[in-house]
């Protein structure tokens, strides 16, 4: 399953892990060269919640209090990344796409259309540009 180039795809649940509180998770976030690393979630997490004691769970991205943190920290990854674009599902949304597809491309296709897309402004404004234009 290849995530194209300038893509993040990102699975997220609500839930209550083990000792935990119930908040939104990041359970995945995927790009063109596969997982993104857990060092890069925790330190673009520590960097969103520098002024509490706020720390990231052992195994999911977050705990995030809502879904707008949940696409603030997407986005936010997107920019320090240089990502143009990044795609959330809901888990049960993912498991259904997974189900249906019938091969990793449609999966993958599916995946980016349904999702709730975040575009990274940064980036657009610099590819709307005159050299952006011509390098593009």
């Amino acid at each position: 399953m290849a995530i194209p180039e300038d893509h993040l795809v990102g699975v997220y649940n609500y839930f209550s892990p083990a000792g935990g509180n119930a908040a939104y998770y990041l359970l995945y976030l995927m790009g063109e060269d596969g997982l993104v690393e857990r060092e890069v979630l925790q330190k673009a997490y520590q960097e969103m919640f520098f002024s509490s004691q706020r720390k990231m769970d052992e195994h999911y991205g977050g705990p995030f209090e809502g879904l707008e943190n949940l696409q603030q920290f997407v986005l936010r990854l997107c920019v320090q990344l240089d990502i143009g674009q990044a795609h959330l599902l809901a888990a049960s949304d993912f498991n259904q796409i997974l189900e249906n597809a019938a091969a990793a491309p449609e999966l993958v296709e599916t995946m980016i259309a349904r999702g709730h897309t975040l575009e990274n402004l940064d980036k657009a404004k610099r590819k709307k540009g005159l050299l952006g234009k011509i390098f593009s």
